[in-house]
């Protein structure tokens, strides 16, 4: 967002708030977006899809100004594909592939020729065609031979495409020994250029190897967790009680302001009424088989299944999927239940996009059942039942999982939300595909979970005993006290702090300690004792873990 402001003095300040739909208005992104001093401002962990109010309010040593806002509505894009990738290549035609997006109803494919100078990100593109959101891939002819190309690909909804899309530059064969001509610089130039170009990368590389020689054990470690995506999910945890604070001063500021009263527990509300996927409900009989009852510790009803819907089935890419059937509460009534549902369903979609949540494929009104994708195994079967159950993770494998579940987690928050039960066997684990050797970690099971609008006394302390916060002791035996939801993820954050301790060693925490043991030792500020390590990775982790436990 950008906006025009006059009149302003060296007190002048602006705050921004958003809402969804009708809903109430909160400060943006998580109470950061007000005392500003620049007239923008970048608003991050939005839905796909989705329409947003956005408003902007003028301030200064009095307050700030309710009357008179600037206001605007903005509708998100769809979320793009991804995993754009080269086929096959002839002389005069490119085949290409993506993974699909969970909300596109069709794809159309554009390209250009690459150019010697500077365009800009839209101009120049001619259209391709457009296929089925079933297709998956598409193939571009009567292109020019041995000519570089971008390929833009665009995910559609409604007869509108997303303005983001994927991009992938690649070159049709030569049909002269495959020297591509630059029309600018000719065969001989163009020979130059990348004789050029090559002596630079280089001498590029010999310099980049003598920094990485001299920078010091935990700048190397934070260069391999920002390699494997996972620096930014682990900076968030590890500046987690900053951003707790934040948000404890974002509520109190919300309860102190008339329009923003509840805002808080509104607004989450809203957002599930918004995402709840209508057109993923399907009839429970003519959709699936029902298959082998999984071992489960929860209280919910998960089996294996086939998806006998065809659609369904080319639409994720295989039959095979898991169905996890809703468990009333008898205290509750028939409507509160279905919204309990409903707002489980909608939670699942509305993270369906992240590759380190669980995938959501249909659900089903009678019985009130969830179907989601089948995974290949769960990370406590990983560490603890494998054959090299003994060996430690290699260091790139845990970096990997970490970063994946830190990353999981973070997006959980983002809608203000609380997991309450994260442990090793509720991550599940992908098999590793094409794109990565390592299997992904995706965090399942919203069963307990807690938004801003569930009433306390509707819930339990359900998180389990070896993986629990002193804040979750404390509430064992006063059921009747209420606390608020910015806790329950803050004992998220410790059960993170434990998951990352049993993938560094490969141990069951407090694996010799009774539950009355293990409360004991939590509460009197005894952890989970953190070793020391040469290994990058684990030092940089164990950093983060003392950070999370103290």
């Amino acid at each position: 967002l950008a906006w025009t402001a006059i009149n302003m003095t060296v007190n002048t300040t602006f705050r921004v708030e958003v809402s969804v739909g009708s809903g109430a208005f909160v400060i943006a992104n998580a109470g950061d977006g007000v005392g500003l001093t620049e007239s923008k401002l970048t608003v991050s962990n939005l839905f796909p899809n989705t329409l947003y109010n956005f408003r902007v309010t003028l301030g200064n040593e009095r307050g700030y100004d309710e009357q008179f806002p600037l206001a605007i509505s903005v509708k998100t894009y769809i979320t793009p594909a991804s995993g754009l990738k080269l086929d096959s290549a002839t002389t005069d035609s490119l085949t290409f592939s993506w993974t699909a997006s969970p909300q596109a109803e069709f794809y159309e494919a554009h390209y250009r020729l690459v150019s010697v100078g500077a365009r800009n990100a839209t101009s120049g593109f001619t259209f391709g065609q457009r296929v089925d959101s079933s297709a998956g891939s598409m193939t571009v002819e009567s292109l020019e031979s041995g000519r570089s190309y971008e390929i833009l690909v665009l995910s559609g909804l409604n007869n509108e495409t997303e303005q983001v899309g994927a991009r992938i530059t690649v070159s049709t064969t030569s049909s002269t020994d495959n020297i591509v001509e630059d029309p600018s610089l000719g065969t001989n130039g163009t020979i130059i250029a990348a004789a050029s170009a090559a002596a630079v990368v280089v001498f590029l590389a010999i310099v980049v190897t003598i920094v990485v020689v001299m920078r010091r054990r935990r700048r190397h470690a934070k260069e391999t967790l920002d390699q494997y995506g996972g620096m930014e999910a682990l900076q968030t945890i590890q500046m987690y009680n900053k951003t707790l604070a934040r948000s404890r001063n974002s509520m109190r500021y919300a309860d102190s302001t008339t329009h923003l009263q509840d805002a808080h527990q509104t607004i989450v509300n809203t957002v599930l009424e918004v995402a709840l996927p209508g057109f993923l409900r399907v009839d429970y009989g003519e959709a699936v088989r029902p298959g082998a009852v999984f071992k489960t510790s929860s209280s919910s009803t998960a089996y294996a299944a086939t998806l006998l819907d065809s659609t369904l089935a080319q639409r994720i890419g295989g039959s095979d999927v898991a169905v996890k059937e809703f468990v009333s509460n008898p205290d509750f009534s028939d409507a509160h239940n279905t919204d309990r549902f409903h707002a489980e369903v909608a939670l699942m979609w509305s993270l369906s996009f992240h590759p380190n949540v669980i995938s959501l494929v249909a659900y089903s009104e009678d019985p009130h059942a969830m179907i989601t994708r089948l995974y290949a195994s769960d990370l406590s079967s990983f560490l603890h039942a494998s054959e090299d159950s003994t060996i430690q993770l290699d260091s790139a494998l845990l970096l990997h999982l970490a970063g994946g579940v830190s990353s999981g987690l973070a997006a959980i928050h983002s809608l203000h939300v609380a997991h309450r039960d994260l442990k090793s066997s509720k991550i599940l684990l992908q098999a590793p595909t094409d794109e990565s050797p390592f299997p992904t970690a995706v965090i399942s099971d919203f069963s307990t979970s807690r938004s801003g609008v569930d009433e306390i006394s509707s819930l339990k302390m359900l998180t389990s005993l070896r993986y629990a916060s002193p804040q979750v002791f404390s509430h064992l035996d006063h059921h009747d006290v209420e606390w608020p939801i910015e806790e329950d993820m803050a004992s998220d954050v410790y059960s993170l702090g434990v998951v990352l301790w049993e993938l560094c060693e490969r141990r069951v925490p407090w694996e010799e300690l009774t539950d009355m043991d293990i409360g004991s030792n939590v509460t009197e500020g005894r952890f989970l004792e953190v070793a020391d390590s040469k290994d990058s990775v684990r030092f940089e982790l164990a950093a983060i873990m003392r950070h999370v436990f103290v």
